[in-house]
Parts: structure tokens; C-alpha cells; sequence
């Protein structure tokens, strides 16, 4: 997902979430959630955030909601993991990528 590539390196700020609430939240506004193994996303600043030296932040989920018109970046929530023996948090983040997650429009042949 392009929204990946797109979020600040900058410390994401954690939030007091859980898996449950992000995914009431999602299905109330109407946004998605990815989830993978582990995407390694390389953004060394926020990665200082979950101590890891390695520059990298370990992805599992990302809640990805439908961008307010006219703006220029939103706000995902990234469920990260910080050290392999740390628990997983919910951490807010600012995307750049404002497209839909939803599919828009028709398919053109």
C-alpha cells in the first residue's frame, strides 16, 4: 500500500487503543484495516520511538480511514512492534497518501 510509504518519519504518538476499539472505529467511518506478517517500514527517526537501531519500524496492522476533502495528509493508526520481545501498541501516524482505501468510480476496459 502506497499509504506506507507515505507516513512521516517522525514519532508516531501511542495510543491508549486496542485492537477492538481501532476496529469499532474503523467499521463507524468507514475505513479498512491491512494487516501483513511484518512489513519493515524504514523510517529512522520514529523507529528511535520503539528502540530499535535498526532504523525500522515492524508493521503488523495499519487502520486507514477515507481522507476529508481537500486534505493534504491524514492521520493512520499503525499497530507496531517494537523490540522482538516487546508487546505490540497501537500508535497514531501522518500519511501523505490521501487517496481511498475504498475502491472508487468504474473499471474501464
Amino acid at each position: 500500500m502506497s499509504i506506507m510509504a507515505s507516513i512521516a518519519d517522525q514519532p508516531p504518538l501511542l495510543t491508549k487503543l486496542t485492537t477492538r476499539d481501532v476496529e469499532r472505529q474503523s467499521q463507524k467511518v468507514g475505513g479498512v484495516i491491512a494487516h501483513w506478517n511484518d512489513l519493515e517500514l524504514y523510517l529512522p527517526n520514529a523507529a528511535k520511538l520503539t528502540n530499535n537501531p535498526t532504523g525500522y519500524l515492524h508493521v503488523t496492522a495499519a487502520a486507514i480511514d477515507t481522507p476529508a476533502p481537500q486534505a493534504q495528509s491524514r492521520t493512520v493508526l499503525v499497530l507496531l512492534q517494537g523490540s522482538p520481545s516487546s508487546s505490540q501498541r497501537w500508535y497514531k501516524a501522518t500519511a501523505f497518501d490521501i487517496q481511498s482505501p475504498c475502491i472508487e468510480g468504474s473499471r474501464q476496459s
